[in-house]
């Protein structure tokens, strides 16, 4: 990325003072500035006329499949839209089930006052992909809304970044075919090169595969895109640890808890990557702050990790009664119980859920290929093997 556009908006009644600076990235010296002074009427129509004042006066030529990409408007309804983008705020912020319910109900919102609103319903199917794949709500209480909301989005407006980057998510993640997921995706970066969500999650897909150089890449255009998004982060951070980089994980993780400190992913990733690098001390208190922050499997099952790698196995089984008696609340990974299992030497019980986990298509089964670095004698049992080829993932 060689130039950086910024700018500012201020709002005195009627009238709106929108300033614009064009900012080589390898000094930080403006190339170009400009202020646009216009009234609030019709904010797309005065979206289209800034957007297309500001192309022209840094001299950009567009093709005109590009030219309309910029103008390409979702809704003529501006409330509509302002319930959409309340929708996406609390969907970003990744702290827990309740923004993802917010989101989803500013979305329905916005659905309810324009029908035909796409955009709107990729965003309910993103809402419910979150609230699935961090088991804040059963699979049967989320894959059949999500799967709704994404197709009607598709069959609204084919031609939507957003919607193929979460059909291309749900490709990957839900049903495990990584090629059509690498089509979605690639797809969505071609109608929007700069929907950082798309590269993140091409990156995961890569990284799955075990692209691991590209998948990176791909995170890195994600993070300049977006970088004070948590959601982006998140991701990023998991793309160095699937490539093995456990201090960048680390690094990354601490960025992710000065983002969003009330996000348990933040401290979950730094104590994992200190996991992973044999600190068991200092990874202790910062997954037990995940734990505080966010008592699922998901964080439950590296504190009883924890406990064994330190040689405390009572301690171990207590988190994992912990993990049982959660069942009667919420939803209970298969794959994060036979994690916790198969540390504890209990082989055969840990591979029964795990088939569990592929039978149900828990997203969270595809990174067991990583769970086997920390375990190095889960490679020596053929039902690893075969897992893997469940799964369609390349065996390493």
């Amino acid at each position: 990325m060689n130039h950086i556009l910024e700018g500012s908006i201020r709002k005195s009644g009627k009238t709106i003072r929108i300033t614009v600076q064009l900012i080589k990235v390898s000094d930080g010296y403006p190339l170009w500035s400009e202020k646009y002074d216009r009234q609030e009427e019709n904010i797309f129509d005065l979206q289209d006329d800034i957007s297309l004042a500001i192309l022209n006066a840094i001299k950009i030529k567009l093709l005109g499949t590009v030219k309309n990409a910029v103008l390409k408007k979702y809704t003529n309804n501006p409330e509509a839209y302002k319930l959409y983008l309340q929708g996406r705020f609390y969907l970003n912020k990744y702290e827990g089930a309740d923004n993802c319910n917010k989101a989803i109900d500013y979305f329905k919102a916005a659905i309810k006052m324009e029908p035909d609103y796409a955009l709107a319903y990729a965003g309910v199917a993103s809402s419910y992909l979150s609230l699935w794949i961090f088991n804040y709500l059963p699979p049967e209480k989320c894959l059949p809304q999500m799967k709704q909301a994404i197709q009607h989005s598709l069959q609204l407006d084919d031609e939507i970044a957003e919607s193929h980057s979460t059909m291309g998510s749900i490709k990957m993640l839900n049903e495990w075919d990584f090629a059509a997921a690498t089509i979605e995706l690639k797809k969505a970066i071609e109608l929007n090169p700069n929907l950082a969500e798309a590269h993140v999650q091409y990156a995961v897909c890569l990284g799955f595969l075990g692209n691991y150089t590209e998948a990176l890449k791909q995170g890195s255009i994600a993070k300049s895109l977006d970088p004070f998004s948590p959601s982006i982060n998140y991701n990023v951070t998991n793309i160095y640890w699937m490539a093995g980089d456990y201090e960048k994980e680390i690094e990354y993780g601490k960025r992710l808890v000065e983002l969003e400190p009330n996000f348990w992913g933040g401290h979950n990733h730094i104590g994992r990557g200190l996991m992973y690098l044999k600190r068991y001390e200092e990874a202790f208190p910062e997954i037990e702050i995940a734990v505080r922050q966010n008592c699922t499997s998901l964080t439950l099952r590296y504190l009883a990790l924890l406990y064994v790698l330190m040689g405390e196995q009572v301690k171990a089984r207590e988190v994992l009664r912990k993990m049982e008696n959660l069942r009667s609340t919420q939803w209970v990974g298969n794959y994060e119980m036979g994690q916790v299992y198969m540390a504890l030497g209990e082989f055969d019980h840990a591979f029964q859920y795990f088939e569990k986990a592929i039978e149900k298509h828990e997203g969270f089964m595809l990174y067991f290929k990583y769970f086997t670095r920390l375990f190095p004698e889960l490679k020596k049992d053929p039902r690893t093997r075969q897992l893997f080829e469940k799964m369609g993932l390349p065996y390493q």
